[in-house]
């Protein structure tokens, strides 16, 4: 097997669409990749067995007491009756040696061919699997890049409220020279200016550790991120990743029930044996017997116990606990997806509300900004007009990052 090394590669900015691309670069999807090659060489291993098996083995024996049989000798005749004498006649030296090499032949083997069907789709489902890792890391990916371009949305109108309080602040400071405000007003401007630049400083850190937590997910360094462009193609529910790994698991189960019942057969086998019984560990001599053991053999092997009923049972109890738990599973996605398109709809409302807001809360900031400069009003409604117009800049990005977040799930 090749050695997988995994390296964190070169830093760059990423688009949503490059993030699909590049999830198979990620740590857990390829120890998912790992999982399937088990499976897979767990399937030819089982498979290997209908070829048969050959066991090679070798025993030195000694014997604490020496083999003999016993035989019965005529000595003599009494009253028209033979006398006879026992004696016991060895059988074998102290020392014996056995070689054999045996080749085994399933003729019939049900337990074989019901795991081999188990095995083939527990090696489906770990393919299965690899998809649905694809799916999750995907889910993931999305809601760390929704929280990101939220973030940076939030830094950049706070840049612009900051640009627009520091010009604010030097008008404020030529109206203070010329008597017309008092430095209550000016110092207003002052604190709001370094209270937006601390909420930069703290969505920028938070910016940065979720940019951190993509960058592990990925397995590469990502520095920014781009917008929220995003392919929306609602998917069929029964082809999601995620709900053909759990109908798999039926399938699995339902082979299960086999291979309990498979405990049912007998199994029928062929055996051919190359054997030597010898006297000498070189297996050249056997002063007692035959040396040469070899023979053929039909075997059929069957074990009777009360194990297996229950074994049925409940493997038959177990497939019908999988069927309601896809049944459940199939039924909360269902109730999830119809929540989320009313969310999405809902969301959809918001963000052609928020633009007309946007549009009032500017034309006001304006309006007020402009009576400012003129000294008509003082700097602490000019900083409330610029607070809400800055949240609702920012409102307007974090619905669009909801309804991000709910396509590419709707999509996934």
């Amino acid at each position: 097997m090749k050695k997988l090394i995994f390296l964190p590669v070169f830093l760059f900015s990423i688009n949503f669409s490059q993030i699909q691309n590049l999830i198979e670069d990620s740590i857990t999807y390829q120890i998912s990749k790992q999982q399937l090659l088990i499976y897979q060489n767990k399937l030819k291993a089982i498979k290997s067995l209908q070829n048969g098996q050959i066991d090679i083995s070798y025993q030195a024996i000694h014997f604490f007491t020496r083999p003999y049989t016993q035989a019965y000798q005529a000595v003599a005749v009494v009253n028209n009756q033979l006398i006879y004498k026992k004696l016991n006649i060895n059988a074998s030296d102290t020392n014996h040696y056995i070689a054999q090499i045996k080749y085994s032949y399933p003729i019939f083997d049900k337990t074989l061919s019901s795991s081999i069907n188990y095995t083939k789709l527990q090696t489906i489902k770990a393919n299965l699997a690899i998809k649905n890792t694809k799916r999750n890391l995907i889910l993931q990916s999305a809601k760390i890049y929704s929280q990101i371009y939220t973030l940076s949305e939030q830094i950049k109108a706070l840049k612009i409220a900051k640009n627009a309080l520091l010009i604010s602040y030097k008008k404020a400071k030529a109206l203070y020279k010329a008597g017309l405000i008092n430095q209550a007003n000016l110092e207003l401007i002052n604190g709001k200016y370094y209270e937006t630049l601390s909420k930069i400083n703290l969505y920028t850190a938070q910016k940065n550790e979720l940019l951190n937590n993509l960058s592990y997910l990925l397995n590469k360094k990502i520095t920014n991120i781009g917008n929220l462009e995003f392919l929306f193609k609602p998917i069929n529910i029964l082809q999601r990743a995620d709900i053909k790994e759990i109908r798999q698991s039926l399938n699995i189960s339902k082979a299960n029930i086999q291979n309990a019942k498979a405990s049912l057969y007998p199994k029928i086998a062929l055996n051919i044996a190359i054997k030597r019984e010898a006297d000498d560990a070189n297996l050249k001599t056997n002063n007692y017997e035959n040396l040469d053991k070899s023979y053929i053999a039909i075997g059929i092997d069957y074990n009777f116990n009360g194990q297996k009923k229950y074994n049925i049972q409940n493997a038959k109890i177990a497939h019908q606990i999988d069927i309601l738990f896809y049944k459940n599973y199939l039924n909360q996605v269902k109730t999830k997806i119809n929540n989320d398109k009313l969310i999405l709809q809902s969301l959809y409302y918001q963000l052609k509300a928020i633009n007309k807001e946007i549009l009032a809360k500017q034309a006001y900031y304006d309006n007020i900004k402009s009576k400012f400069n003129k000294g008509l009003v003082d700097s602490e409604k000019l900083n409330q007009a610029l607070v809400k117009l800055t949240n609702a800049k920012i409102k307007k990005e974090s619905i669009k990052a909801q309804i991000f977040l709910i396509k590419v799930e709707l999509s996934i």
